[in-house]
C-alpha cells in the first residue's frame, strides 16, 4: 500500500468565526493576540475574545512594564462591540509598576458590562489609591476578586465601602481591605448583598472601635475566611448564615477565637486550619501567645457532633498543647476525613482504633497525628475507607507499628516518614490498586534492610507503584550492595505500572539505569520490561 501524500491544506482556517474563537479561548490571552500572525484569516481574531486571561508568569519575569503596556493596548485594540465576559489580572511585582493598569481594567469592566473581574497585585504606596466609585456600583459584575496588596507595607490596607450597590453579585474575593464599623458597634460589610453565594475574605482587618466582624447573610453558602494575621484586630467573628454548606478557616493564629454561629444546621464541609507562629524571637512569652484559646478548643465538641458534615478537615498546629481526637463522636454523614496534629486515644485492646465506626467514610488523611503513650500502635479499622493518606510522621513520633483492616482500600499515600518507620500491617487488601511512598527528605540512606523488605512486600501488591527518587536511588544502592536480599523479594507479578517523580536536574540515562534494574531485580520479565519502559 502506498503511503498517503500528506495534506498541505489548511483545513482549520476554514472554520467558522464562532469555532475559532472558541478555540482561543482556551489559550492564554498572550498566545491568543499572537495568533494574528498566522495568516489574514487571522488577523483581526483575538479583537473579539470575550475572556482576557493576563497573569504575569506568561510574561519574563523582569518585564513588568511590557506585561502592562500588553493589557493596555488588549482593551484599546479590541473590538467594543463584542461583550466581554471576564478580566482575570494577576501579578506579583518585586518592583512596582509605573502603570495604573489596575484602576484602568476596573473602569472598563464596569463601563463594558463585565460579569468576571478578578485583580490580584501588589500596589505602590496603596494608602494613596482611590478606587473608582464604579467598581462598587456595577450592575453587570457576578463574580468580583479584589486583592490590593502594598509593596512595602503589607500592614496598609484599602477601606471597604459602607454601602454599595452590585445586585448581580454571586461570588466575593476580597484581600487586604479594612472593614467600617457600623451603628451596632461590629463591622457588618455584607448584610446587603442579597443574591451573594460565595465569599472568601484574606488578610482583611476591622476598624480599631470595632467589638468584632459579623457575616450577616441570608444566601451565603460558601465562606472562607485566611492569614488573619497575629497582631489583626479581627477578635471575634459571628456568623448568621443560615444557608451556609461550606465553611472554611485557614492560616489563622492559634489565638483566633472560633466564631459564634447561629443556626448552622446545613453545613456539609468544615476546613478548620490554625497555625503556629513562633513569637519567642520577640521577646514575648511564646507559651502565653501561641497555646490554642480555650474557646477554640471548646468549639471542637460541636465540631464532632455535627450531622450534616459530609467533609472535615482539622489541623490544630500548637507545639504545647496536646489536642485529643474524641474517644466517640456522631458525624454520621462524614466520607471525607484530614486530621493534623491530633493525639488519638488507647482502646481497650492496647491500640488506638479512632476510625471504626465512622460508617460512611471515604478517604481518610492523617498528618503529623500521635498515640497516647501506651499505644502499641495505630489500627485503622473502617469497612469503607478506599483512599488513604499517612503523612509526615516525626522520627521521635510513637507511631511504630500501623494496621490497616480497610477491605476496600484502592489507593493508599504513605510520604514523610521516617526511614525506621515499617510498612503497615494488612488484612486482605485485595483492592488495593496503587501506592505512593516517600520518606522524609534525607532520611532513605539510613533505611535498614529488614525495613526496606517490608515496604518491597507491600509494593508487590499493588498496580501501581508511584515512588520519590529518594526511594528509588536508596532502593537501588541496597539491593546492589547485598546480593542476597534478592532472595527475600516478593513476586511483583501484580505491578502494571512504576511512576518515579524525578528533579529536574536528572538525567534520563541516570534514570533509566536505575528503573531498569529495580525492575529486573523484582522479577519483571524482559516483555514486561520493555513494555513498562516504553509507558
Amino acid at each position: 500500500m502506498k503511503r498517503q501524500e500528506k495534506s498541505e491544506t489548511d483545513r482549520l482556517s476554514d472554520l467558522p468565526d464562532h469555532l475559532l474563537l472558541h478555540i482561543i479561548q482556551f489559550m492564554i490571552t498572550k498566545h491568543g493576540v499572537q495568533t494574528c500572525v498566522l495568516s489574514r484569516r487571522w488577523k483581526n481574531l483575538w479583537k473579539r475574545l470575550t475572556n482576557i486571561n493576563s497573569h504575569r508568569h506568561h510574561f519574563d519575569q523582569y518585564n513588568g512594564v511590557i506585561f502592562d503596556k500588553f493589557v493596555s493596548q488588549f482593551l484599546s485594540g479590541r473590538d467594543n462591540s463584542i461583550p466581554l465576559h471576564s478580566i482575570s489580572y494577576r501579578t506579583n511585582y518585586e518592583i512596582p509598576p509605573k502603570t495604573n493598569i489596575p484602576l484602568e481594567l476596573m473602569e472598563y469592566a464596569t463601563s463594558h458590562n463585565v460579569q468576571q473581574l478578578e485583580i490580584n497585585t501588589q500596589i505602590d504606596n496603596i494608602s494613596n489609591l482611590e478606587l473608582p466609585p464604579s467598581i462598587f456600583n456595577c450592575y453587570s459584575l457576578t463574580s468580583l476578586t479584589l486583592c490590593l496588596r502594598d509593596v512595602d507595607n503589607h500592614t496598609t490596607t484599602i477601606m471597604f465601602p459602607k454601602s454599595f450597590n452590585l445586585p448581580a453579585l454571586n461570588t466575593l474575593t476580597l484581600g487586604h481591605f479594612t472593614f467600617f464599623t457600623s451603628d451596632n458597634g461590629y463591622a457588618e460589610p455584607f448584610s446587603t448583598c442579597n443574591m451573594l453565594n460565595k465569599l472568601v475574605i484574606v488578610a482583611c482587618k476591622l476598624q480599631d472601635d470595632a467589638q468584632g466582624l459579623c457575616i450577616w447573610n441570608s444566601k451565603v453558602s460558601d465562606l472562607a475566611i485566611a492569614r488573619i494575621n497575629r497582631d489583626s484586630n479581627m477578635h471575634q467573628v459571628i456568623l448568621c448564615t443560615p444557608k451556609l454548606t461550606s465553611l472554611g478557616i485557614n492560616g489563622i493564629p492559634t489565638t483566633f477565637p472560633a466564631p459564634s454561629t447561629c443556626n448552622l444546621t446545613l453545613l456539609e464541609e468544615l476546613k478548620f486550619v490554625c497555625r503556629y507562629e513562633d513569637t519567642d524571637t520577640m521577646g514575648e512569652d511564646i507559651n502565653a501567645t501561641n497555646t490554642i484559646s480555650s474557646k477554640l478548643l471548646g468549639l471542637l465538641p460541636s465540631i464532632f457532633n455535627c450531622a450534616s458534615l459530609t467533609s472535615l478537615t482539622l489541623g490544630l498546629w500548637d507545639v504545647h498543647t496536646t489536642i485529643m481526637f474524641p474517644k466517640s463522636f456522631n458525624l454520621p454523614a462524614l466520607n471525607t476525613l484530614k486530621l493534623g496534629n491530633f493525639t488519638f486515644f488507647t482502646s481497650d485492646n492496647g491500640y488506638a482504633d479512632p476510625f471504626s465506626k465512622c460508617n460512611m467514610l471515604n478517604k481518610l488523611a492523617i498528618v503529623a497525628c500521635k498515640l497516647q503513650d501506651d499505644a502499641q500502635g495505630l489500627c485503622i479499622s473502617n469497612s469503607k475507607v478506599s483512599n488513604l493518606v499517612i503523612s509526615t510522621i516525626n522520627p521521635d513520633s510513637n507511631i511504630h507499628q500501623v494496621i490497616l483492616c480497610t477491605p476496600k482500600l484502592t489507593s493508599l499515600t504513605i510520604n514523610g516518614i521516617p526511614p525506621t518507620f515499617p510498612a503497615p500491617s494488612i488484612c486482605n487488601l485485595t483492592l488495593l490498586e496503587e501506592l505512593k511512598f516517600d520518606c522524609r527528605n534525607g532520611d532513605t540512606y539510613t533505611m535498614g534492610e529488614d525495613i526496606l523488605i517490608s515496604w518491597l512486600h507491600l509494593l508487590a501488591k499493588v498496580d501501581i507503584i508511584s515512588l520519590s527518587f529518594k526511594i528509588l536511588e536508596s532502593t537501588v544502592n541496597v539491593l546492589k550492595n547485598n546480593g542476597s536480599m534478592r532472595a527475600q523479594l516478593p513476586s511483583f507479578a501484580k505491578v502494571k505500572s512504576l511512576v518515579v517523580e524525578v528533579p529536574q536536574c536528572l538525567d534520563d540515562e541516570g534514570l533509566t539505569e536505575m528503573v531498569t534494574y529495580l525492575l529486573v531485580a523484582i522479577g519483571v520479565s524482559n516483555e514486561r520490561l520493555t513494555e513498562m519502559m516504553r509507558e
